[in-house]
Parts: structure tokens; C-alpha cells; sequence
């Protein structure tokens, strides 16, 4: 069992430009597809981690758990020969394997292997030399060859020409065969001399590989989002997305919650017009973050430590 960790990324949300949004714009629907071709047992599984990672569904079930009363027994004396009987866990031991599950944070000292379904062998060692940078400021490790996949085992199944950015988080990546991307950089697989842009990207969907999250419901900050209504317009979204997706989360006992960090790669860019207060809103960021922040480094050595 994964040990559980509460901890969420100090991040708030990014989109690119108005003409070029990020993953969650393109990439969700071809995120969504994959997982749709995943057996249903698998798809439920996905989404179950999906609602265990919000810290407000978490806290909401822990408190459920600590309100189950224990069944009262005695402890009799076993007869000769006699083997114990297994406890049954309490709600509150289930629902930590859960929640420790969902994080899909990767085992301690693993090693990270991956695969290409497309893309020149130079974009795909360009892939490789950012994904180290980032792995090595954690107890992971990563084998460097770039193969094709096919039946190479590996974790992790990179593509260039699926619809949009998108990675799927961390161990999540299991539940796929190696026929589907796990995760994707559209049109970044001809070359090896990637813009700034590009691997600023690519940073970006290498965090979601190795567990870390969007936050930008980040609880404390208050971005002054408008309506879900004009959200969902601007993006073309249903209005359950919008909510899950930028709705203010609560701060429970249960969050372990970085400073808010608007440096952060994991932070999107969003348009003025997404806020009421347009470029007053301390969510608005002028710069597109194109680099670790010192706060990223600091959440990936804490989540895989090397000691």
C-alpha cells in the first residue's frame, strides 16, 4: 500500500492564450476518450481517485469515518491451535488506503521507464532530458532509453500527435496498455530543439507524471473567477466541469497546503476576462511560467524524498 500524503501543489490555472489553450481545454476531451476506452472496472478506478484527490470530498469522508462508532468485543483467550481472526479494518483505516491510493504518487526509489508511440528520436531525448531535470530532485529514477511501445513494460507511453496537452497523473498511467498515450505534447515530435514554450509544456505535463495536481482552487487565494455560467461559455465546457474545476475549495485538517505561488509552473494563464476584476485579479499573471519555481522544487523533494 502507497503510504498516504496530504499534500497539494501551491497552483492556480493556465491557459496559454486565448488562441492556444493548454491541456485542459484540448486535452481533456482526448484525455476523456482514453479513459472511455478503458475497461469499466478501470474507469471506475480513475474516477474514484478523481474525487478521492479533491480535499474537500476527503474531508467530508473523514469526518463520516471518525463518526462510526467501533462494534464493542472482548478479546477471548484462543484455544490450543486456535488462529487469531483477521480485524476488519475501521472506516477510518479504509478510507486512508483510499485517499493514499488516490494520490498516485509512484513507490519510493522507482524507477521510471518509457515508451513512444510517435515522435523523432530527438524530440524524444529532448523528452528525456526534461523529464531528468525534474527526477532529479526526487528519490526516483528514470532509465534513459526511448524505445518504441509495443511490450516494453514501461510505465510511461508518450505521444506527439494526440489532441492537445495532457499527462494523466502519476500511477494512473498504470491502468493503460501501451496502444494509448498516457501522456501527450501535440506537435512537439519533429524535432529536438524545442522553444522555451515547448518545454515549459512539457515541465508542466512531467509534473502531472510524477503526481502533482492543479490547484487553482487554491483556498488561499480568492481569484474572483466570474460565474460558472460564463466560464463554461468561455470555454466551451459543461457547467459540472467548470465547478469541478474552479470552484474554491475549503482549507480542512485534512490539506497540507504550500503557500499560494503564482511562479509556479504547475500555475496557469488565464485570460483577464475570466475574472470579475479582469488584470486585478491576483490570479491574472502577465508572464507565462516557463520554469520550476523554487516552491515547485520544494513540493517534488517533499513528496519523494531522497532520505
Amino acid at each position: 500500500m502507497r503510504k498516504p500524503v496530504y499534500a497539494c501543489a501551491a497552483v492556480a490555472l493556465m491557459v496559454l492564450s486565448r488562441g492556444a489553450m493548454a491541456h485542459d481545454v484540448y486535452g481533456e476531451a482526448a484525455q476523456q476518450k482514453g479513459i472511455s476506452a478503458l475497461p469499466p472496472s478501470y474507469q471506475s478506478i480513475i474516477r474514484r481517485h478523481e474525487e478521492l484527490r479533491d480535499p474537500d470530498t476527503q474531508y467530508k469522508l473523514l469526518k463520516k469515518a471518525l463518526a462510526v462508532n467501533p462494534p464493542a468485543h472482548s478479546i477471548k483467550p484462543l484455544k490450543p491451535g486456535e488462529q487469531p481472526k483477521p480485524t476488519p479494518p475501521s472506516p477510518l483505516q479504509s478510507l486512508l488506503e483510499q485517499v493514499a491510493d488516490a494520490q498516485a504518487f509512484w513507490d519510493r526509489g522507482e524507477t521510471l521507464h518509457v515508451c513512444f508511440l510517435n515522435g523523432s528520436m530527438p524530440a524524444r531525448k529532448t523528452f528525456m532530458t526534461v523529464a531528468q531535470e525534474m527526477v532529479d530532485y526526487t528519490d526516483l529514477h528514470l532509465d534513459g532509453s526511448v524505445p518504441d511501445c509495443g511490450s516494453t513494460g514501461a510505465q510511461i507511453h508518450v505521444s506527439f500527435t494526440d489532441d492537445g496537452y495532457y499527462s494523466y497523473v502519476g500511477n494512473d498511467a498504470l491502468l493503460f496498455d501501451e496502444t494509448q498515450p498516457t501522456l501527450n505534447l501535440n506537435g512537439m515530435g519533429t524535432q529536438g530543439n524545442w522553444t522555451t514554450t515547448w518545454t515549459g509544456i512539457a515541465r508542466h505535463e512531467i509534473g502531472h507524471m510524477l503526481g502533482m495536481l492543479h490547484e487553482h482552487q487554491h483556498p488561499a487565494v480568492d481569484c474572483g473567477f466570474k460565474s460558472d455560467e460564463e466560464i463554461a461559455a468561455l470555454l466551451h465546457w459543461k457547467l459540472s466541469d467548470v465547478q469541478n474545476n474552479f470552484d474554491k475549495l475549503k482549507l480542512t485538517p485534512t490539506m497540507i497546503v504550500t503557500q499560494y505561488d503564482p511562479t509556479s509552473e504547475m500555475h496557469y494563464q488565464l485570460p483577464a476576462d475570466f475574472f470579475k476584476n479582469g488584470e486585478k485579479s491576483p490570479c491574472y499573471i502577465l508572464k507565462r511560467n516557463i520554469v520550476l519555481s523554487p516552491a515547485d522544487i520544494a513540493f517534488l523533494k517533499r513528496i519523494y524524498p531522497k532520505t
